[in-house]
């Protein structure tokens, strides 16, 4: 059986830009040949592959020229030997692919917080298929008739705006009537809003960009785009739309894009230069912004106008209050992640303001803020008005989820937990740092460390390569990154900072190990090898003639454990080498020689300025994580020094954000299992779970952000939603569960689950690109049951004990004695 046909990773997309890559999932045969066929919107076969001898089933191009605005269906037929099997048929249609027949409209500049465009269409024949394709300078909302198109929040993102845009499409077809009203709500959002301690970073000018494409049932195709003819009117009810400030609404005002009253000011036409430098137009199908759960909360205190409510989850998004009040009311709303005894703890926001205001109409009514988002647990509403219901609206990213974990130990089920809302909560459009105080950037420290975790609970495919554009376009002429992405938002500018920079390799690593698309290697090499160059030719030396970086502005971040910048700058220079030396060779690039003799040169400097007597500088946990993942000392010297740390910290760790991610996994690299456990299992400060035994339900950003007897940790920098030190659920999908990669892709899987834990059972998953991997294993009296889940078209190693048995695809059961 062939099964999830999908083009670029998705279900029957539309608006695609990039060059369609197929994929498909097989059910109980291993599958031998493939023969692709290709069909037009009429079902007309257009192109075929002929039949190919070739195990893979993903990432399959096809040697096609693709039109435009175009639906195209492609099927499969797959051979097992002699047995064949054909697939139902799948499609894809194209975006606008550069070609765009709309142009940028905007009333000029304004401090007005949201201006309305929109467009009055008439239909005079039945329509076979209507699409609309949507973008904003600003951050938008699009209406037909007065309904809001698509479940997209905040869209289109933050991207930076003078290199590219991303626009959304939407199937509209039946949402179109004889007579329709087109519109668009635009607001600050990042291109105009508060960005950390920036506003109007990009430009002064709010714009909309639309194109409606009406394919007829006749045969005929009509494109209304914006244009001089549309419409703009500043009169809407927004009185404040920020992401950090917060939003203020005045209820009394009626949106309607009907109203004869609409008011019509001007829309002034501007080129698209005039508003952006050079900017592209790329269609996003990726991992949108939207409401992905509703929460309920409780009322946890009352006092006189103010009550104070609990939703029992740091989250990120909004309210939805149902209340009744008179004209001229007004809702205020604060938002705060902690209790400060009886009070909401707002310290931590710094100059975010994160309150949303509401000025009521008469009777019953709903607010739900469109044009912001907060961080919080709890919220206070100051009101007078009677309030009938609070519902919290999460919202992220849109990421399907591919992990799963459970256990014995309920403290690890709730750091698990933390992990997926820490992620689900700063995977916002880029991933961010923090949701709720002044800064929300793309840090590109916390994205590495955190993205093997990231790509083992969601499927970040995507959401990763969007990014990674980001640092791409970004990157200097000579060629160092910068340390957030997109790179205007911080109130300074920094760049080429160990750690932080190296994104640019470890994501597109970590990315092709996990996916095993070879087409991320050869997008991002050049920035790469460019970043790679930075280190040998620009960064300061210590030692002149050496390859021994001098420093690194932020060092092993946040680390309870000094460890020496110069170490982290230099081990992350060979590690970002040697990472690159391996891509370079999958793709048989005339660089990897080079690169290996650099990586070499690095090791030999190291050992030479940085080591005395096989001990490192700074002799931190953090230095020997980093010198064995950049290979730089022999792992029986490693070992022998991790395990003398560790007994001196009494089995704590003392890594920082650089460190934390490394800990565990080298641990078990180097045959350490049990001295990983419990270094995991420790619940005195500092530790993973000490921030479970005092409350969290997110990661944290230090380690002691909060206890019971010393409150708050320093307010400068102390967000309770900060996902790097959650960069820990690696070990527990690959190294307690053992489901690992053995191939790129996991087309073979490595199987090693840690059997002689001191838990009771551990169920885990990883839905890969070839389908479902599990693992799930029980003790009782000493044998542990072991079932092993292996998806078809794959191969798995497991290692139990000495033993290594070929497992092929299905479900193998195994009694293994401890």
């Amino acid at each position: 059986m062939i099964t999830d046909l999908r083009c670029l990773f998705q279900k029957n997309p539309i608006g695609i830009d990039e060059k369609p890559k197929l994929s498909w999932k097989l059910k109980d045969f291993i599958q031998t040949h493939y023969q692709l066929s290709l069909y037009d919107e009429d079902e007309t076969l257009i192109y075929q592959t002929g039949k190919l001898l070739s195990k893979e089933s993903v990432h399959i191009g096809l040697d096609y020229v693709f039109k435009p605005l175009s639906r195209y269906y492609f099927q499969v037929q797959v051979w097992s030997g002699k047995q064949s099997f054909l697939s139902k048929l799948a499609f894809f249609e194209t975006g606008i692919m550069g070609k765009s027949e709309a142009k940028f409209i905007s009333y000029g500049q304004t401090d007005i917080a949201c201006i309305m465009f929109r467009k009055q269409i008439k239909i005079n024949k039945p329509i076979k298929r209507a699409r609309l394709y949507t973008s904003g300078l600003g951050v938008y909302e699009v209406y037909i008739n007065s309904k809001k198109v698509g479940d997209h929040k905040l869209a289109p993102g933050w991207t930076e705006y003078q290199e590219y845009m991303t626009y959304q499409t939407y199937d509209v077809t039946h949402m179109l009537e004889s007579m329709n009203v087109l519109g668009l709500l635009v607001a600050d959002g990042w291109y105009q809003g508060h960005v950390s301690k920036n506003v109007k970073l990009y430009g002064q000018e709010k714009a909309a960009w639309c194109q409606l494409v009406l394919s007829y049932q006749d045969g005929d195709t009509e494109i209304i785009g914006s244009d001089e003819s549309w419409e703009s009117s500043l009169n809407t009810p927004f009185i404040q739309a920020d992401l950090q400030n917060g939003e203020h609404y005045d209820g009394r005002i009626e949106l309607d894009w009907y109203k004869n009253d609409f008011e019509p000011v001007k829309t002034g036409l501007d080129q698209m230069e005039t508003l952006v430098k050079n900017p592209k137009l790329i269609g996003d199908n990726y991992s949108p912004v939207e409401i992905l759960d509703i929460r309920s909360c409780k009322l946890i205190s009352k006092n006189k106008n103010k009550s104070i409510y609990d939703f029992g989850q740091n989250m990120v998004g909004l309210l939805r209050i149902k209340l009744r009040g008179k004209s001229g009311d007004k809702l205020i709303i604060s938002h705060g992640e902690m209790m400060d005894k009886d009070k909401l703890y707002t310290e931590n926001l710094r100059s975010a303001e994160a309150k949303d205001i509401y000025i009521a109409k008469d009777g019953l009514q709903t607010y739900e803020p469109r044009f912001t988002f907060h961080g919080f647990r709890y919220a206070e509403l100051e009101t007078d008005m009677e309030v009938i219901e609070v519902k919290g609206l999460v919202l992220g990213s849109s990421l399907e989820t591919n992990g799963h974990f459970i256990c014995s130990n309920e403290k690890l089920n709730q750091l698990y937990s933390n992990i997926l809302w820490g992620q689900k909560g700063n995977f916002f459009s880029i991933p961010t740092d923090c949701p709720q105080r002044d800064e929300r950037l793309g840090w590109t420290g916390d994205a590495q460390v955190f993205s093997r975790t990231a790509i083992y609970n969601s499927f970040t495919y995507g959401f990763y390569k969007r990014y990674l554009n980001e640092m791409k376009l970004a990157q200097r002429s000579d060629g160092a990154i910068y340390d957030i992405a997109p790179k205007s938002g911080h109130h300074f500018e920094k760049w080429g900072n160990a750690a932080w920079a190296d994104a640019c390799v470890i994501i597109p690593y970590n990315l092709y190990h996990m996916y095993g698309d070879k087409s991320v290697i050869y997008d991002y090499y050049n920035m790469m090898i460019r970043w790679v160059k930075y280190y040998r030719d620009y960064r300061e030396k210590l030692i002149e003639g050496s390859h021994i970086i001098a420093s690194c502005r932020y060092g092993d971040w946040l680390g309870p454990e000094e460890t020496p910048k110069e170490v982290v700058a230099t081990a992350y220079y060979a590690y970002s080498v040697k990472l690159l030396c391996k891509l370079a060779g999958v793709i048989d690039h005339k660089d990897q020689s080079m690169l290996e003799d650099l990586h070499a040169s690095i090791k030999g400097d190291f050992k030479d300025y940085l080591t005395d007597q096989d001990k490192i500088l700074g002799d931190s946990q953090t230095a020997y994580l980093l010198a064995y993942k950049a290979d730089l000392l022999d792992e029986d010297i490693i070992r022998k020094h991790l395990i003398r740390k560790l007994k001196d910290s009494n089995n704590h760790l003392t890594t920082g954000f650089v460190g934390v991610g490394y800990l565990c996994p080298v641990l078990s690299e180097l045959g350490l299992d049990d001295l990983a456990e419990k270094v995991l299992l420790k619940e005195s400060y500092p530790s993973w779970l000490y921030s479970v035994n005092n409350g969290a339900t997110t990661i944290w950003e230090r380690w002691d952000s909060y206890t019971h007897d010393k409150g708050f940790g320093n307010v400068n920098m102390n967000s309770f939603n900060h996902y790097a030190y959650g960069s820990i659920g690696e070990w527990f999908y690959g190294y307690l569960a053992g489901i690992r990669p053995l191939k790129a892709g996991f087309k073979e899987i490595l199987i090693k689950p840690y059997l002689k834990s001191a838990l009771e059972f551990v169920d885990a998953s990883y839905e890969s690109i070839y389908g479902k991997i599990a693992v799930k294993w029980t003790k009782m009296n000493g044998v542990v049951k072991l079932t092993v889940q292996i998806p078809s078209n794959t191969q798995g190693l497991l290692i139990l004990g000495k033993e290594s048995i070929e497992l092929e695809p299905g479900i193998h059961d195994y009694h293994h004695k401890i």
